[in-house]
């Protein structure tokens, strides 16, 4: 029986530990750091950044000889020279041999020193490229958190508005009732009630969507239970002076990887068009050998001498590798004369590339310039929209109440009652739609300033 207690007890606190989990309020930098652990495209670019730096890394080795051993053993029958009887004879008998061969490049037209730089900026730009996809990522990520804490504050204020005109339909009722209004204001009301029900359940179903599309940007395996955690200040700051297009875009070129990155490139294609160019010189390598055999048949020398004392029948193995061992050093030139224009066209070719990447390069900068200028003048737009709407949001709350009174005493019917309200809602709506706008935009502007995003 106490364990049976003891069993109910550990299925309730898992139970709760995972219901704990699941009702997890995430951070906006719980949101990035998950999404950049878990995002597949990502993973895929540091996978390219990986292979980048096996390359960059074996160009280092480059410079070194290469070693090779070789030997081999060998079994035979049938019909064999012999030494002895100055005949074919058939007989069974083994052969072999082995070495060591080396090699090293002395000078290749700088192509190993070329090779190595070239792979070098070739990782780099992979580095970069890696960055590029994690601020892709860290921008999706806010502007999906953002959307949530937007769609959070509507449902809220549908909420409000339902909860108020609920309090008016009783007070409507009770108006008919005394006769200070129609029968129809009151199915006027009702109707008002039953829209913005309507509107509840739409902002509700947008507050999913929205919370769908981050955990998908996270990758999470079940969405249920997810929500995001609400900052304590997420207001704006009214006095915040957004710096020039200019002075943002100076700082960004010099930060943002993707420029960065199309650089890097750029100086990768020229490398690739010096090593093009120095292949039209001769190459100077030095290579080696040592090489000796064996063989069942092999005489020894002393019998084929004059002295007959000096006849010695067996010819051991490690004599034999001693007797017909054999070096070789030898020192090569290749003097490239004519090779159906391939080198020429390598050259072209390397220059062509040479050209798109700089014209890569130039893009970079365009697009980044563009951004930032859509960014700066969106942000703008959404500060004077904030402000606009402030005003415009307490000159409706306050002429709503002011209706609102006067439709409690039967001096404006419900029409202009739901006119003002309604005014008043999207009022309310536009205030919050220019506020997380011009707060995503400044986060954007203040990215592209090397700092980093926090809510």
């Amino acid at each position: 029986m106490k364990t049976f207690k003891t069993l109910i007890i550990s299925i309730a606190f898992l139970s709760l530990t995972n219901l704990s989990y699941g009702q997890k309020a995430w951070t906006l930098e719980e949101c990035i750091n998950y999404a950049i652990e878990n995002n597949i495209q990502l993973k895929q670019s540091e996978v390219n950044a990986k292979i980048a730096k096996s390359n960059y890394n074996q160009s280092k080795f480059n410079f070194l000889p290469t070693i090779t051993g070789f030997a081999s053993h060998d079994q035979n029958w049938g019909k064999t020279f012999s030494n002895d009887k100055l005949a074919y004879i058939d007989e069974a008998y083994y052969s072999g041999n082995f070495g060591l061969s080396g090699e090293l490049d002395i000078f290749n037209g700088f192509n190993n020193l070329l090779t190595l730089q070239e792979n070098k900026y070739t990782f780099l730009a992979n580095i970069q490229d890696v960055e590029v996809e994690k601020n892709n990522i860290t921008l999706q990520i806010v502007l999906a958190y953002l959307q949530v804490l937007y769609d959070q504050e509507i449902l809220e204020v549908s909420e409000n508005q339902i909860q108020t005109t609920s309090d008016q339909v009783l007070k409507t009722e009770k108006m008919v009732e005394v006769g200070n209004q129609a029968k129809g204001s009151l199915f006027e009301i009702k109707a008002q009630l039953a829209q913005e029900k309507v509107n509840l359940t739409n902002a509700r179903n947008q507050l999913n969507l929205s919370n769908l599309n981050i955990s998908q940007l996270l990758n999470l395996e079940t969405v249920n239970e997810f929500s995001i955690q609400e900052p304590e200040n997420i207001e704006i700051d009214q006095e915040n002076i957004v710096s020039s297009v200019e002075n943002i875009f100076e700082t960004a070129n010099t930060i943002m990887p993707e420029i960065k990155s199309a650089e890097y490139k750029l100086k990768s294609s020229e490398l690739a068009l010096k090593k093009a160019k120095w292949s039209r010189s001769p190459s100077l390598n030095l290579s080696s050998l040592y090489f000796t055999r064996y063989s069942e048949l092999a005489n020894h020398p002393t019998k084929f001498d004059t002295d007959p004392t000096n006849d010695i029948e067996d010819y051991i193995l490690s004599d034999q590798i001693k007797d017909f061992a054999y070096t070789q050093i030898e020192v090569g030139i290749n003097i490239p004369i004519f090779n159906k224009m391939r080198i020429q066209r390598n050259v072209n070719n390397a220059k062509l590339n040479v050209l798109n990447n700089s014209f890569m390069v130039e893009l970079q900068e365009q697009t980044l310039y563009k951004k930032i200028q859509q960014a700066h003048a969106d942000a703008l737009a959404a500060y004077e929209g904030y402000l606009s709407n402030i005003d415009a949001t307490v000159s409706t709350k306050e002429s709503f109440y002011y209706t609102e009174q006067k439709y409690n005493v039967g001096l404006v019917d419900v029409i202009e009652y739901n006119i003002a309200k309604n005014n008043y809602t999207k009022a309310q709506g536009d205030l919050l739609q220019a506020k997380y706008q011009y707060i995503f935009k400044t986060k954007i502007l203040e990215f592209y300033q090397g700092e980093q995003i926090t809510l």
